[in-house]
């Protein structure tokens, strides 16, 4: 762990405790449903009936966790992301970040459908990204039968993961709308795929070893107490999975999702989306292709505020030097290969206003500038391009 990544996660420590919250509710819930349906098993008396209600159990324990994180989970992990997105473009952390989290996430995707929708379009993007490189034998371009066995397992545990870090690009880069940040997110993912292959065992890994650890601790624990009342230990062994389930998504989530930002964000801003990628990963996939043609169509307008004057009529001057230039298409409105644009951050609400936490996390706002002429990199700050000379 380095030290941005670091400064980033233990200061965002209070999402964790809120996530926590929101597991220990959902466990709470389901163990009272538990209850509920093995206190009616005792009047049938029989092992029978008992199976059969533990079984009615399982799918309404699904159901509460739906509805719980259907209402209150995307808040909590957009919101997350909002405030790991701010601390590394501008070096500090909001004050009240959690009242700044929930307003960014409200702010952007307005509706949790919204939401759910870009994260399944976004997932499933990757899916067939992953694939694509599968074919054209770029993913699995050596090694034996078990690595490669093992590599695709960690990647079906990762797939949630990535696009929760691709849908971060709806607070890196404000000027576009939900869909078309997602579409730029996977764009990015696919130049820099290595970078994220990288870490993919090592995040498995954490959360198998965390998964099992906290499931051993947990059922040793809730075992002695059953004991004590001589209660029946597949309980105890069905609560300290719920448990491990709730650390997992608390503190384990939190610091993987934190990993990810970090990398994406820092390779978001050295990244060039062209018209060749574009069209590569609206071939080869679908769901990118569903999720860049939402993007276009979808304009994002943010509602006026009830303080903001209506604009002032043009003058006459105006509409005769309006009517004098050329008047352009609709399709070259809207390019469908762009600069990624990471937009500058704006000015924290006054509310929310940036507190020095004592941490030193380095901002990541020195991006290179590209040539509009020839294409080549340069280094920030740069005035006129290295390679052909011309003005930047």
């Amino acid at each position: 762990m380095n030290r941005r990544l670091r400064s980033v996660y233990f200061g965002t420590t209070k999402y964790n405790f809120t996530r926590f919250w929101l597991s220990l509710m959902i466990v709470g819930l389901d163990g009272i449903l538990l209850g509920v349906l093995m206190l009616l098993g005792l009047f049938f008396n029989t092992i029978e009936a008992s199976t059969l209600l533990f079984i009615v159990w399982i799918p309404l324990a699904f159901g509460v966790k739906y509805l719980v994180m259907r209402s209150f989970g995307y808040q909590v992990k957009c919101g997350h992301s909002a405030v790991v997105i701010e601390a590394l473009m501008t070096g500090y952390i909001p004050q009240n970040q959690l009242n700044f989290g929930l307003t960014r996430a409200k702010r952007r995707f307005r509706r949790a459908n919204t939401y759910y929708l870009a994260e399944s379009l976004t997932k499933d993007a990757v899916k067939q990204t992953m694939a694509m490189l599968e074919k054209s034998g770029r993913l699995y371009d050596s090694g034996t039968a078990l690595s490669v066995y093992f590599l695709k397992m960690f990647l079906a545990m990762t797939y949630r993961y990535f696009a929760q870090c691709l849908l971060g690009n709806v607070f890196l880069s404000e000027r576009e709308n939900v869909f078309q940040a997602a579409s730029s997110g996977v764009a990015v993912f696919y130049a820099h795929w290595k970078t994220f292959m990288k870490k993919t065992a090592v995040y498995s890994i954490t959360v198998i070893l965390s998964m099992l650890t906290v499931t051993v601790i947990g059922f040793i624990l809730f075992a002695l107490i059953f004991r004590i009342f001589e209660w029946n230990l597949f309980i105890a062994f069905v609560l300290a999975l719920m448990l491990a389930f709730a650390v997992k998504f608390a503190f384990v989530d939190t610091g993987i999702l934190a990993s990810m930002l970090c990398d994406y964000t820092e390779a978001a801003l050295n990244t060039q989306i062209t018209t060749d990628m574009i069209g590569r990963l609206c071939s080869s996939s679908p769901k990118f292709r569903e999720l860049f043609n939402r993007g276009r169509k979808q304009r994002r307008q943010p509602p006026r505020s009830e303080k903001t004057p209506e604009p002032a009529a043009p003058s006459p001057e105006m509409l005769s030097a309006a009517q004098q230039q050329p008047q352009m298409a609709d399709d070259a409105a809207v390019p469908e290969a762009r600069l990624f644009e990471a937009a500058r951050r704006e000015p924290v609400d006054p509310q929310f206003q940036p507190t020095d936490t004592g941490l030193r996390i380095n901002p990541l706002l020195q991006r290179p500038s590209y040539c509009t002429n020839c294409g080549a990199k340069n280094a920030p700050g740069t005035t006129s391009c290295k390679n052909c000379g011309a003005r930047l």
